[in-house]
């Protein structure tokens, strides 16, 4: 049972979130919200030191509802609510690792750490150190670095999973893409009865308020789109929504956390997120299932699900399939709006794929001067400056613009070491942690492939929310203090 004093911590943390959140939407007095920060600070630092993994779970939390940038609060030198929380945590863990080794003369880092905290400390090293010297912009310079910084929250959770908490920690992601599930679906729902204006206060708060997403509202033509940070955790919650269903399909509370995160990855009227819900959900029941029964359940009832949303919309005026299939049309727009088939009228995904193009062709015109080691954190190419955004949508091509294909392929060799492990675990060639299925670990597959598959065309991979999935995902991996091997589960 969790002490008083620890609950006492959790519930003023949580109010002071969301008080700070309230007061930036409101834009209050600025003394009474500092006064709100230092209670947040001193909260969270004394949860941290007495419940290390209390203080974890506020941070896999808030990177799950919390959206794009963690700007719900801006803490004095200018730092994100995020960035101090997650800071905090890393730092405690690095002290508490460094304290071992003094006393033992043994740093265990676990079978992901050392080369997690390599790419924390060589990435922004290297290439905001060039960034400098090509005299970059320093704020520019920080944006680019600070979420290639997070490959260091892998400390605290290896930490966590040496010490027997590997279970937890995945219960506890599941929780988290919950509750972007849940609370997703309900702001689909208010927007859906008129409790905001979709297209004013709705937006206000979600993009320019709190920059939890990047678009809210009604589309060119007329489509609603609610593109939020969150939906990285959508997708990753499909995966493990899927394999818990085909561990437990009669869970009716499953289905409703399931439809939940389908509504939501529709809503979010983005391709490439749909793409990656589709192929989560295929890599999980094709590779996972010991029979085609329970695989087959979970297709025919998410097509009844859909079917009945279809009909409920039809019911309120709103054509579901014209919604999914306008949208999915322009998919295959090459150059914008000279392609689009008029009969869809998604101009906006048409307007989206040419500029995507547009920003292709000038991003490898500039990779080509510098392929190698590119131009550095921060820059800015002068025929697309980007005014809005430290890094561009094309994720990849941002990376190759700025830290070469060296910096690419090192930001590549975490996520895809851990998918080549999970590929092996899963064909018995490599060991399991204890409760761990082997089956189990397609789930890692599907989550971190969906992650860079939307990460493609979508700012994703290059921010801590994006990489949170991914560094999250070595709690089916990582060892821990016990190696026992798990053979078999219990998946139709």
């Amino acid at each position: 049972m969790p002490r008083f004093r620890d609950v006492a911590l959790i519930a003023a943390i949580v109010a002071c979130m969301l008080v700070l959140a309230t007061w930036r939407v409101i834009d209050a007095s600025r003394p009474v919200e500092l006064l709100f920060q230092v209670g947040l600070v001193a909260s969270f630092i004394c949860l941290t030191v007495v419940n290390f993994r209390a203080s974890v779970a506020i941070v896999v939390f808030e990177l799950s509802l919390a959206g794009v940038s963690g700007h719900w609060t801006m803490l004095p030198g200018g730092i994100a609510g995020r960035v101090f929380l997650e800071a905090t945590v890393t730092l405690v863990a690095a002290t508490m690792l460094t304290a071992e080794w003094r006393r033992t003369g043994r740093l265990d880092l676990g079978r992901y750490g050392t080369q997690a905290l390599t790419l924390a400390v060589v990435l922004p090293g290297i290439w905001g150190g060039l960034g400098l010297l090509r005299g970059n912009e320093l704020t520019r310079i920080v944006a680019d670095a600070n979420g290639y910084l997070f490959f260091a929250f892998a400390l605290p959770l290896i930490l966590l999973i040496r010490d027997g908490h590997g279970p937890w920690l995945r219960h506890l992601f599941f929780a988290a893409c919950g509750a972007a599930a849940v609370v997703t679906a309900g702001i689909i729902f208010s927007a859906a009865i008129g409790l905001m204006s979709v297209d004013g206060e709705l937006r206000k708060v979600l993009v320019e308020d709190l920059e939890v997403g990047w678009a809210v509202g009604h589309m060119p033509n007329g489509a609603f789109r609610l593109y939020l940070g969150t939906g990285v955790y959508l997708v990753a919650g499909i995966a493990l929504m899927a394999w818990s269903l085909l561990v437990n399909p009669r869970r009716v509370g499953l289905w409703l956390l399931w439809g939940c995160a389908w509504a939501g990855v529709v809503a979010s009227y983005t391709r490439g997120l749909w793409i990656a819900a589709i192929f989560a959900a295929a890599v999980v029941l094709v590779f996972a299932a010991r029979s085609l029964w329970r695989p087959l359940t979970v297709v025919a009832v998410t097509a009844v699900l859909f079917a009945v949303a279809a009909g409920a919309c039809s019911l309120a005026g709103f054509s579901l399939r014209d919604y999914v299939l306008d949208r999915t049309a322009t998919i295959v727009s090459r150059s914008g709006l000279d392609d689009l088939d008029q009969r869809t009228g998604d101009v906006g995904g048409a307007e989206s794929n040419a500029i995507k193009i547009k920003q292709a062709r000038i991003l490898v015109h500039h990779i080509e001067e510098r392929p190698l080691f590119g131009h550095g954190f921060g820059t800015v190419v002068s025929e697309y400056p980007n005014d809005n955004s430290a890094s561009y949508d094309l994720s990849y091509l941002n990376v190759l613009l700025k830290a070469g294909v060296v910096g690419l392929l090192l930001y590549l060799s975490f996520p895809l070491r851990v998918v080549g492990d999970a590929l092996r675990a899963r064909f018995r060639r490599f060991p399991c942690p204890a409760h761990v299925a082997r089956r189990e670990t397609a789930v890692v597959v599907a989550i971190i492939l969906a992650v860079l598959v939307a990460g493609a065309t979508n700012p994703y991979v290059l921010a801590a929310f994006g990489l949170g999935p991914i560094v999250l995902a070595i709690a089916w991996l990582e060892p821990g203090s016990a190696r026992k091997s798990v053979r078999e589960d219990g998946a139709g």
